[in-house]
Formats: structure tokens, sequence, C-alpha cells
């Protein structure tokens, strides 16, 4: 909000919704430089201005990635209730099932892969051993 005070921007980025009790004092830019050519501080206006600008930059990009959340979840939503919505609930609870069994049969088919990769190192390791082994008694 002080950035329109300030001059850094024109208009404001947004508007915001208090959740609880929240006081605000509003300065009007004019009434500002009134104020800095009654009391120049040119180092402290310099100082706020630039954390004004940071502040506002972080605030701007805040808001830009809530939005952009928010705006893909309701397409995400949308499309997902289009496709869902025109089945019957015997049908989506077909559908729901099918979904069901092809992600156990991908966890059955995980679990087997990493069961054959552990039982080839435990092998590989076993060889490496006895390997080992011959070649020490040899020596």
């Amino acid at each position: 909000g002080a950035s329109v005070m300030l001059g850094i921007h024109k208009a404001y980025f947004g508007s915001l919704v208090a959740l609880q009790t929240c006081h605000v004092i509003r300065v009007l830019r004019s009434c500002y430089q009134h104020a800095l050519e009654q009391y120049p501080a040119k180092q402290s206006a310099k100082r706020l201005r630039k954390a004004e600008e940071a502040t506002e930059e972080e605030f701007r990009g805040a808001m830009q990635r809530v939005s952009t959340r928010k705006l893909v979840w309701a397409r995400y939503q949308g499309s997902l209730m289009q496709s869902v919505g025109n089945l019957s609930e015997s049908e989506l609870l077909s559908k729901t099932l099918e979904s069901w069994k092809g992600l156990l049969r991908h966890i059955r088919e995980c679990r087997s892969k990493k069961h054959s990769e552990l039982e080839r190192h435990t092998k590989a390791i076993r060889e490496y051993v006895e390997k080992k082994k011959e070649r020490l008694n040899r020596a």
C-alpha cells in the first residue's frame, strides 16, 4: 500500500480482506510529499522507498503464485468433475475399482522389481565375497 504513497506505483496491486480487527492508516501521496517538503529527510525517504520496493515485489510474487495455484486447481477440479459428472453411480464405482486395481498392480510390480533387484545385489555381493575368500586362500 505504501508504494502508491511513495510514487513507486500508480495504483494498488490488489485488495486484501482482514480476517480480524485491522487498523489502517492511509496517507495520501500529496500529504506525504508535503510532509517531505516541510521536514526534509532524504536518506530516510530513500531507505523507506527501497524497503517498500522489496516488500512490494515479494508481495506481488506471492500473490501471483497463489492466484496461479488457484487457477490451476480450479481448472483441474473442473475437468475432473466434467469427466466424472456424466457417469451413473455404478459406472463411477466400476471406474473407481478399475483405477484401484491398476494402482495395486503397479504397486505389486514395483515391489517385485525391488525384490528381484535386492536378490541380484545380494547374489553379486555373495559372489564377490566368495571370490575374495578364494584369493585369500590361494595367497
